[in-house]
């Protein structure tokens, strides 16, 4: 529900913010104490946020309001709807019961429809022939397989390794501009190369196919807000965003025992930016198959406990900026970027201390199976580890076809306090390019 008002719309969502039920409101403002919510850290608030949410999508979108208090949850919040913005400077109390459902009570924040999650993966459908980046078609194993598809359609083009527990290693979303026959036209060139080396061997498993987004969450936009995970006997995410498009973070704080602080799976145009990650544990915010995403101007800052990476890029992201970051207090590795990352940017970032956690071998960041990133400007401290490394390139192993990091520049970068600058360039190694410090 919401309500009008002919008061100024930037005082009534200050006042809103401040007393939590307002005098004044506009048609676009959903307050979350007006579906039942009492935020007083005790009470189950999770219906009512929830409703409050659902309740903005059906009315073709809106803003849902938090009061400035602590609102206890206890299921995941679901952007069920597109047009979507979850802000008003509230905290997320998130503390699920076990068991632990996905995408029922393992994360605080899923943005995406979970009712029909299973449906964006079932109908993983085969691709035949290779695609090629400037192309703009691809090619069907069957009739049925187009017989559903229509004009500005989106699709996820996905090639999944049969090696490595099935990760995916490209990715690129496209929209439908017509089809014939057999034959997908698509409205903007392929970015990136499908060589489409390894067999289709079934939905979900292996090669190159492409799967129609039943109901497309866009649009979205979270800010302002504070999420708490306590720890939990699973590992539970703050922020997911899965299979969504035009995602914006801005200004969110997260503090998450042990699992995920951000976490983004095959999903597009997705910026992160001017937030703060808390605490989190083992690979604490993982960018996984998102093209087009901005990484800028956030505060990773873990503690000193970690045991994996504070940031991860792996499965094929692509066409990104990680720029302006502070990934502090990390053990063993703050950055690390696996798994067929491509065409992007990682510069102006300060990796603070690198902490060697009894190890011998630690790094500001580990490059896996990269190709075309620019790894330029950063600031690298710390590492003190016996043979610390600022920053280490490898090429994958464990696929079935195994993806050499290639085609990189390495510097110029500041490094100071890691034994080892860079890595000594591997056997595959010798078509990166390395820029000495200045």
């Amino acid at each position: 529900m919401s309500r009008k008002n002919e008061s100024s719309p930037r005082l009534c969502l200050l006042i809103a913010i401040l007393l939590f039920h307002p005098a004044c409101a506009t048609p676009a403002l959903f307050y979350v104490g007006d579906f039942g919510a009492v935020c007083d850290d005790q009470a189950d608030d999770y219906p009512a946020i929830q409703n409050a949410m659902d309740a903005a999508g059906s009315a073709g979108g809106g803003t849902v309001l938090l009061p400035a208090r602590a609102c206890r949850t206890s299921k995941t919040l679901h952007f069920n709807h597109s047009n979507i913005t979850l802000s008003g400077g509230g905290t997320i109390d998130f503390v699920p019961s076990p068991p632990f459902v996905r995408y029922l009570n393992d994360r605080a924040v899923q943005v995406n429809e979970w009712i029909n999650q299973s449906s964006y993966y079932d109908t993983n459908l085969p691709i035949r022939g290779q695609i090629r980046a400037g192309d703009k078609s691809f090619s069907v194993q069957n009739l049925t397989d187009t017989a559903q598809l229509q004009q500005d359609d989106w699709l996820v083009i996905n090639e999944i390794d049969q090696g490595a527990g099935s990760n995916i290693v490209a990715i690129e979303w496209v929209q439908v501009a017509s089809v014939s026959s057999t034959t997908v036209n698509v409205q903007a060139p392929f970015r990136v190369d499908f060589p489409n080396s390894r067999p289709f061997l079934s939905p979900n498993i292996s090669g190159l196919g492409f799967f129609k987004i039943g109901n497309l969450i866009q649009h979205s936009t979270i800010s302002g807000i504070q999420v708490q995970v306590p720890l939990t006997s699973k590992p539970v995410a703050a922020i997911a965003i899965g299979v969504a498009r035009d995602t914006l973070i801005d200004g969110v704080t997260v503090d998450v025992a042990s699992g995920n602080g951000f976490f983004a799976y095959r999903s597009n145009d997705l910026r992160i930016v001017n937030s703060l990650q808390l605490h989190s544990r083992n690979q604490a915010t993982e960018m996984a198959a998102v093209t087009d995403l901005l990484v800028s101007g956030n505060v990773f800052d873990n503690g000193k406990d970690l045991a994996g990476a504070s940031l991860t890029l792996d499965f094929g992201t692509g066409f990104f900026q990680v720029s302006q970051n502070h990934l502090l207090d990390c053990d063993n590795i703050c950055l690390l970027v696996l798994g067929g990352v491509h065409d992007g940017g990682i510069s102006a970032n300060t990796i603070g201390h690198v902490a060697s956690n009894g190890l011998a071998n630690t790094a500001g960041m580990v490059v896996m199976g990269a190709n075309g990133v620019k790894i330029t400007g950063n600031s690298f401290s710390g590492g003190d580890g016996v043979m610390s490394t600022a920053i280490a390139v490898r090429n994958t192993v464990g696929y079935t076809s195994n993806i050499n990091s290639c085609a990189n520049q390495i510097g110029p970068n500041s490094i100071s306090g890691f034994v080892v600058h860079y890595s000594p360039p591997g056997p595959n190694d010798s078509c990166n390019l390395y820029v000495d410090d200045p």
